[in-house]
């Protein structure tokens, strides 16, 4: 039991601050060695350690079409073999020789396997100069059907039907793994004609089923990444009477 001199002493301590009132543990309780000066909230912010930032992807650069270009250098692609090529040209992935020797040379799969191994080995370095001759091109146009729906005197012009879908595709039977889809299509579905006496001309030779083409002129932008098909950017679109002479363009 506390004595009453030592009860008052201790009530004494409580009450006001002494510095004789302090218990000596605390008052001599060595400093951790490895403790840190206190320290306030802005400073923490300050020299707390930043965590990195992952660096977004950044989405590879689509190259566009120089429209500057003459259309009379365009390379006309009017097989299967130059559409491959086409897309060799700007695909990333690595080349298969096997199914592109295949494709190039159809007896391929009635040989053995030792003329086959060889025949792809001889096929390679021509496989190779086209690839890389089709790199340095990528401008094409190509012949199209030239149908045309009815006039629509609203907003004066013929919808051209191929490009009917939002984007219409391209491919050739020999090589129908292989196709190419136009990605602006939406914008070259009409043809305006505001003059009235082309259009009387025009419409005239579309009611009579009369053999219009078109010349579909683009640039290999790239491909669809885990899909045989090559994508191209529309230029320009022209439409042609059966003798071939220009009607109008857009």
């Amino acid at each position: 039991m506390l004595k009453m001199k030592d009860l008052s002493v201790l009530l004494f301590c409580s009450m006001v601050s002494l510095p004789g009132c302090s218990k000596p543990e605390e008052a001599t309780a060595p400093k951790a060695a490895n403790s840190e000066p206190a320290v306030d909230g802005a400073a923490a912010s300050v020299v707390a350690p930043t965590e990195a930032i992952p660096e977004k992807a950044v989405a590879p650069v689509v190259p566009v079409a120089d429209r500057s270009k003459p259309l009379a250098t365009y390379e006309k692609l009017d097989s299967g073999r130059k559409l491959l090529f086409a897309y060799l040209a700007v695909g990333t992935q690595p080349v298969e020789y096997e199914k592109v020797a295949g494709l190039i040379s159809p007896g391929l799969s009635y040989a053995d396997e030792f003329k086959k191994r060889d025949l792809i080995q001889s096929l390679r370095p021509g496989i190779d100069a086209e690839i890389e001759q089709a790199k340095g091109i990528r401008y094409y146009y190509m012949d199209m059907s030239g149908i045309l729906d009815k006039y629509d005197f609203d907003s004066k012009s013929f919808r051209f039907m191929a490009f009917a879908n939002d984007t219409p595709s391209v491919y050739f039977p020999t090589t129908g793994n292989y196709s190419m889809v136009f990605t602006n299509a939406v914008q070259y579905r009409r043809f305006t004609v505001t003059d009235e006496a082309k259009a009387r001309q025009i419409e005239t030779l579309r009611a009579e089923a009369s053999n219009m083409k078109s010349k579909v002129y683009f640039f290999t932008t790239g491909e669809q990444l885990g899909e045989k098909i090559v994508n191209a950017e529309i230029v320009k679109v022209q439409l042609l009477d059966p003798k071939g002479n220009l009607l109008v363009e857009m």
